[in-house]
């Protein structure tokens, strides 16, 4: 049995439309993206250790220490977006600069690190 229904939607000539295609990130986007996460958490965690070390007489050493390693561990992850960065990206010489910069955060919190210790 045939639907005469059916029979008129089958003569509905179909129209192509332009669809978008979905932007997806590129490797050294995604990279940049999570460079801007870590710089975030670095610049407020860097501030707030400053803050803490400003009044040694009022912190918690041991708290003030594991909050020092946390932000180490930002600094780690940031040198290794930078890193995986500099191939991707070659002529960007701000790339060089914040390597040269984390790598003296770095010293800054060792330092404070050891005179918490002592």
């Amino acid at each position: 049995m045939s639907n005469p229904a059916l029979k008129a939607v089958s003569r509905i000539t179909l129209h192509r439309v332009a669809t978008p295609v979905p932007h997806t990130r590129s490797r050294a986007d995604a990279l940049l993206y999570t460079l801007g996460d870590t710089e975030a958490r670095i610049g407020c965690g860097f501030r707030l250790l400053m803050q803490d070390a400003a009044a040694p007489a009022r912190i918690d050493r041991p708290a003030f220490v594991a909050r020092a390693y946390a932000l180490l561990f930002d600094l780690d992850l940031a040198t290794q977006l930078v890193t995986a960065l500099m191939p991707l990206n070659p002529d960007q010489p701000w790339l060089r600069d914040r390597s040269q910069t984390i790598g003296e955060q770095r010293r800054k919190i060792h330092a404070l690190i050891e005179k918490a210790r002592l």
